[in-house]
């Protein structure tokens, strides 16, 4: 192992990860999730078996605010890939880390939830539901008017104002209000706004 450097270090932890099944279950939206628990175990099995140390920093101030009844916390934040047989040989990412909480664990579920997407994308985790769309026929359905009810009440919930609202779904999907969502913009911006409720 000591021959391989950085990146063949990384790549076989890619090959070798596993799919991450979705154990954790949202009754309130009706979706499942793969837990953060899960992709730091699996994946920190993998950095000890290749010889690869991880070291996560705060690259930027961390931004923190009340909106409504929730605290919100945004930082930037920069992980090292440390090569252990050769310390100077390093691949480093940053990374956007943000979650929101009625209470005082914002901070903490940000960083939590920055590591789970941040080693998802970088070994390429797939879950057990993942669907090439570029392969499918079916043409979009547009949402329903279920998810425009969940979608009502947990923007209330996250405390998200009307104007935060339509900038976030305007620069995430292009448009200008939730009845122009298909079915699965909608799901995924359920997920998202539970996740500023709950996360």
């Amino acid at each position: 192992m000591g021959e391989l450097n950085i990146y063949q270090r990384l790549l076989a932890i890619t090959e070798d990860a596993e799919q991450i099944p979705k154990r954790g279950r949202n009754d309130f939206s009706h979706y499942d999730y793969v837990l953060a628990v899960d992709v730091v175990g699996h994946i920190r099995k993998l950095l000890i078996k290749h010889g690869v140390h991880v070291s996560i920093s705060e690259t930027g101030d961390l931004k923190r605010y009340k909106d409504g009844k929730n605290f919100h916390s945004e930082v930037f934040c920069s992980a090292k890939f440390t090569n252990i047989d050769d310390p100077k040989d390093v691949h480093e990412v940053t990374y956007y880390a943000v979650a929101a909480d009625t209470l005082d664990k914002d901070i903490y579920k940000a960083k939590t939830g920055g590591l789970k997407y941040l080693f998802s994308q970088e070994f390429k985790l797939i879950t057990n539901d993942f669907v090439d769309v570029e392969t499918s026929d079916d043409r979009p359905q547009k949402i329903n008017e279920n998810q425009l009810a969940d979608i009502e009440t947990l923007q209330s919930d996250a405390g998200l104002s009307e104007a935060d609202f339509t900038k976030r779904i305007k620069n995430k999907f292009k448009v200008d209000k939730p009845e122009d969502l298909s079915e699965t913009q909608a799901e995924e911006l359920i997920r998202a706004l539970d996740a500023i409720k709950n996360t």
